[in-house]
């Protein structure tokens, strides 16, 4: 559910003028009996303006 790809994302700054980087800021926790959630994890995310 939360894998990132084997190989790396690039995404070009010359395409397009905004950017958001999201990643994992807490990973939610399970339960270990049965795999219930018991608290979603949050994510950060960061917007990155390419304008020049």
């Amino acid at each position: 559910m939360y894998d990132t790809p084997a190989v790396p994302i690039s995404v070009s700054n010359t395409l397009y003028s905004t950017q958001i980087k999201i990643s994992e800021n807490t990973p939610p926790i399970f339960d270990s009996n049965n795999g219930s959630l018991l608290m979603a994890g949050t994510l950060q995310a960061v917007v990155f303006n390419n304008l020049r």
